[in-house]
């Protein structure tokens, strides 16, 4: 972690717009998703800069598409005709990913929504055009901008599916989105550089085993315990053991919390 922090830092000071910096900004946004604590910075910066929505739809997309391929495991699973007896149950998953399609695109997607995102304007255009073809043929109804319960319940598993596509090209946007935009100007936050600097200082402690050149062809008798008074000169044998590193790390960690909070006594 201790590398991948320092190269976003070294990153930080560099201005030039190369193909290699923007696969390296996608390879730093995946970290982040990756890393709780991280994400959890990420976010806060985000809603300081009012595009939280960004990692928010982004983050349930994702749980999305991991939930709709659970129900696309288990209908393959059944594919010999046996009768299964987790239909019940998964009925009741294909509803709920029903809902979450409809809790999804309400949140972000509808027009003038609480968290809408600011996305291509084909992207959006595709995907009316899906819901409007698919609401209409399926309720007789015409999509309004917004989708209702009694509409989105209609949706088959193949139409579900195409919904996912839809979105998945949308989440493709906004991830590019915040590799670009956003991420360059995080790694450069006080509290970003903070958790880095505790990172460092965690790691650096807990591999810390000081060992003076030639000392893995120690003498026999440790220094300072010879018989006579003419002791090694200039050369110091120092190991930290686990107790002081685990009091370094509890001072860093303070250290970092304090940081963020801002307390400089």
């Amino acid at each position: 972690m201790e590398e991948k922090l320092k190269a976003d830092h070294a990153a930080a000071g560099s201005d030039k717009a190369s193909t290699s910096s923007k696969e390296s900004n996608t390879d730093r946004l995946k970290f982040i998703l990756e890393e709780p604590a991280l994400r959890s910075l990420f976010r806060e910066f985000l809603r300081g800069n009012f595009c939280e929505e960004n990692l928010s739809f982004w983050l349930e997309v994702q749980e999305f598409k991991r939930k709709f391929l659970i129900t696309s495991t288990a209908i393959s699973n059944r594919a010999g005709g046996r009768a299964a007896p987790q239909h019940a149950a998964m009925e009741k998953h294909h509803e709920s990913l029903i809902q979450m399609a409809f809790v999804i695109y309400n949140t972000y997607l509808a027009p003038s929504s609480h968290c809408e995102l600011n996305i291509d304007h084909g992207l959006r255009n595709d995907l009316v055009a899906y819901l409007n073809e698919v609401m209409t043929e399926s309720t007789g109804k015409a999509f309004q901008g917004r989708l209702d319960t009694d509409q989105v319940y209609s949706l088959n598993a193949t139409q579900l599916q195409h919904i996912i596509r839809l979105y998945e090209r949308i989440q493709l946007h906004v991830f590019r989105l915040m590799a670009t935009d956003s991420v360059p100007k995080f790694i450069k936050t006080k509290r970003f550089l903070a958790l880095r600097s505790w990172v460092e200082d965690y790691e650096a402690n807990e591999n810390d085993n000081i060992i003076p050149s030639g000392a893995y062809t120690s003498p026999a008798i440790p220094p300072g315990l010879e018989d006579n008074n003419e002791g090694e000169i200039g050369r110091t044998y120092m190991t930290i053991s686990a107790q002081a590193n685990e009091k370094a790390a509890a001072a860093a960690k303070e250290k970092l919390q304090r940081q963020i909070r801002g307390d400089t006594a």
